[in-house]
């Protein structure tokens, strides 16, 4: 078990990623701007789980206690909060790993496209401005919609990476105690762009379908 921090946990992303690190027993706090709509969200989602008969505790606090707080990190606010919301956590978070899960996306004449990122990726951005935490670009391909139904199974593969190897297998070893899925290690976080770009086609994708999709990837052993 670990202490889990979702900063900015208070939207989709947030709330479903919690829900399914709660019912698998880790320790949980929501983070958000508002300490007072933290607390809400918690309270909502402990009923949610107890609904499903998963007693567990959700925390609340601002980002910053709960980035002090937490072991690991997850980063569920929108790409465009990266530049103000992370430089005052640069210390707290130093050394812990980051969950990095934001898609940098734009809809423009009902197309999802990736939004160019300078330093190459999400990711790769936020190593830069994390230069001692070790960043895991992971659950980039999760469906919010997916994660939040308690009663859905969830299949498929998590696709992650990471340049700390040791991080990369920590992020692995919990989601492969979530049940159905996979974690598959794709190498450095140069390889962040291409996870980010998967989001984009999977969002066009359910556009286009009305659908849920999600990645697995065959003829792995």
């Amino acid at each position: 078990m670990a202490r889990i921090g979702l900063l900015g946990g208070t939207g989709p992303e947030g709330k479903g990623l919690a829900l399914r690190f709660a019912s698998i027993g880790e320790e949980v706090r929501i983070g958000s701007r508002q300490k007072e709509r933290a607390a809400e969200v918690a309270a909502a989602l402990e009923g949610k789980l107890q609904a499903a008969g998963v007693t567990a505790r959700v925390g609340a606090g601002e980002n910053a206690e709960v980035a002090e707080w937490c072991e690991v990190a997850v980063l569920t606010f929108p790409y465009e909060g990266v530049e103000t919301l992370l430089p005052p956590l640069r210390q707290t978070l130093a050394g812990k790993i980051v969950m990095d899960t934001l898609n940098p996306m734009e809809l423009r004449e009902g197309v999802f496209h990736l939004v160019a990122v300078p330093a190459g990726s999400a990711g790769q951005r936020i190593q830069e401005i994390l230069a001692d935490s070790r960043v895991v670009a992971c659950f980039k391909n999760s469906s919010a919609k997916e994660l939040m139904d308690l009663k859905r199974s969830l299949h498929g593969d998590i696709l992650l990476c990471g340049n700390f190897p040791e991080a990369n297998e920590w992020v692995s070893g919990l989601v492969r105690r979530i049940p159905e899925l996979r974690p598959v290690d794709a190498g450095v976080l140069a390889n962040a762009h291409h996870l980010e770009s998967i989001t984009t086609l999977l969002m066009n994708l359910n556009r286009r379908y009305k659908a849920l999709t999600s990645v697995q990837i065959l003829g792995l052993p």
